[in-house]
């Protein structure tokens, strides 16, 4: 999944830069996705976390996310798409 540059904004978590854009469920507050990639012309693998309820995403829960799912094994170099579920 590619991110618009329209619809996304950048982030530098530990020296990369990433796309990041946030979806919430219209029809009801109770799932928020947060979509990031490396911000490069290959995009690589797509990180889709998923948290329960909505609430507002700040750049530096991004950045937090981001360097969970990468000790958590997400590698944003690789292709495919890397689920991450929070609480």
């Amino acid at each position: 999944m590619t991110l618009s540059a329209k619809t996304s904004r950048r982030i530098t978590v530990d020296g990369d830069v990433y796309r990041w854009q946030v979806i919430s469920n219209i029809r009801s507050d109770t799932v928020t996705t947060l979509y990031a990639h490396i911000d490069s012309p290959e995009h690589g693998q797509t990180l889709k976390a998923t948290f329960l309820g909505a609430f507002t995403v700040f750049p530096s829960f991004v950045a937090d996310v981001v360097r969970t799912a990468r000790k958590r094994g997400w590698d944003p170099r690789q292709s495919g798409t890397f689920h991450f579920k929070g609480g």
